[in-house]
């Protein structure tokens, strides 16, 4: 008997109950113990003062087999965003998009819907890991080699060149050596899994420009010339895979193995886990992240001087932070990274955090509702603004059309500020086009922008 399909649609930061099934069947149950079993895996939920709510994370996690009940099932649970409720998701293609400069995306019509959002992630996180990894350099690894000619490199393999050359005067010893190489089991996994998405979009021109931008194409090229990759097996590379990349400096490289074996994950099930027990196959992007990346990108287009991203500045901590786990090496000191640093005369003027919970779009309308407003989030920012010595707090999120004002200006003590910047989403419904709808988005964002430039122009 084959397994019950089912196809589960939840929003980031929803209630747990707020579960949509494709198929009008009351599979609820087993959806939630779905998600309650791949919770400590992923992160799908949070638990806010006794409140699950699914997590910041969007995307896909799919189980071919999966037990409940006795009887078997076939669940593919789609996060989205929650400002996509409509069959478009405008948002998120939005923040994917935009934080791509290359031309090919801008011209070609991209665009997201329920039957390539998967393949969509997938190669979106491919390209945005080989990017990420190959600002490292190429990946290099020491590994073995054999040879067996008159070129002695390395230590003598005794028993080989025995039973290789033993009573053969060919002149040839057999020998073996460790090289720190570009030749090695993790470059094979990138060119075959690049080689593997390539034919599975190939009628899709989007995809394949996406596959052919000049980070993949150059990491590509400098495999063709170190390596031989006409003897590429999938089956043969995916065993030597299979072992975490440890070394601290090739963090990116162990994001870009795990983004691989997702491209080659039937073959990974059918050879390592037949049985499909273990694990979901998953594409999961964090949405508060990408809302801050967007932002990123959108500041450096607008004149608001200087602005730094993640700048970091040490402090001493006498007592525990909430937000940040204290180095007993460095006695309590510890490292604040707001989001965004505003600059003025070459010091720190405003310190923004790019926020992305519902609670706070909530605190904008009339009356303001506080219900499930962040302590954390407000007590970081009032420390960040102390840390350096600024007078200028705040926040700056996503929300909702329905809100009362896009800004809001509390004193907190003397001339010390905590601002709250709303950019303003509007609804994807079917009757509107993506350029209609961005352009209504990209008009909001740039009134939040002029808010925070007057701001900066007026200060004395």
């Amino acid at each position: 008997m084959s397994a019950i399909k089912i196809t589960a649609t939840v929003y980031d930061y929803s209630k747990f109950d707020e579960i949509k099934i494709a198929e009008d069947i009351n599979y609820k149950e087993v959806v939630k113990d779905f998600i309650e079993k791949y919770n400590s895996s992923y992160q799908l939920c949070t638990n806010s003062d006794g409140h699950i709510r699914i997590g910041g994370s969007v995307g896909v996690v799919r189980k071919r087999i999966y037990r409940y009940a006795e009887k078997e099932y076939d669940i593919t649970l789609q996060i989205k965003s929650r400002f996509d409720r409509g069959s478009k998701p405008y948002f998120l293609e939005t923040m994917l998009l935009d934080t791509f400069e290359d031309k090919y995306i801008k011209e070609n019509d991209l665009r997201i819907n329920d039957d390539n959002f998967f393949d969509f992630l997938l190669v979106y996180l491919f390209k945005n890991a080989v990017t990420e990894a190959s600002r490292k350099g190429v990946y290099r690894k020491y590994c073995r080699f054999e040879g067996n000619n008159s070129r002695l490199n390395g230590s003598i393999d005794i028993a080989r060149h025995i039973r290789l050359n033993m009573g053969m005067q060919n002149g040839r010893i057999a020998y073996s050596y460790r090289e720190n190489t570009i030749d090695n089991p993790l470059n094979r996994l990138i060119y075959a899994a690049h080689k593997r998405l390539k034919e599975r979009f190939s009628n899709n021109p989007t995809m394949t420009s996406l596959l052919d931008s000049s980070e993949i194409t150059n990491y590509l090229n400098i495999l063709h010339s170190s390596m031989d990759l006409y003897s590429t097996n999938v089956k043969t590379i995916l065993p030597q895979n299979l072992q975490p990349i440890a070394h601290p400096y090739y963090t990116e490289y162990e994001k870009l193995r795990q983004v691989c074996l997702k491209v080659f994950h039937d073959e990974y099930l059918t050879l390592f886990d037949p049985d499909q027990d273990s694990e979901a196959d998953t594409i999961l992007l964090y949405i508060p992240t990408l809302w801050e990346n967007y932002l990123k990108n959108q500041f450096a287009r607008y004149d608001l001087g200087e602005v730094r991203s993640q700048e970091k500045h040490k402090y001493l901590c006498e007592l525990s932070d909430p937000h940040e786990v204290p180095d007993p090496s460095k006695s309590g000191r510890l490292t604040s990274k707001p989001d965004f640093v505003f600059k003025k005369d070459k010091k720190p003027f405003m310190i923004l955090d790019a926020k992305f919970k519902p609670s706070w779009g909530e605190c904008m309308k009339d009356p303001p509702n506080y219900k499930d407003f962040d302590d954390n989030d407000f007590n970081k920012c009032l420390r960040d603004m102390v840390i350096f010595e600024t007078n200028r707090t705040g926040v700056i999120f996503p929300a909702y059309k329905d809100i009362e004002t896009i800004f809001k200006q509390c004193c907190i003590i003397g001339e010390k500020y905590f601002y709250m910047h709303a950019v303003k989403v509007p609804e994807s419904s079917d009757d509107t086009t993506y350029e209609e709808w961005h352009s209504a988005f990209t008009e909001n964002l740039k009134k939040v922008c002029d808010n925070i430039r007057e701001s900066i122009k007026n200060e004395a």
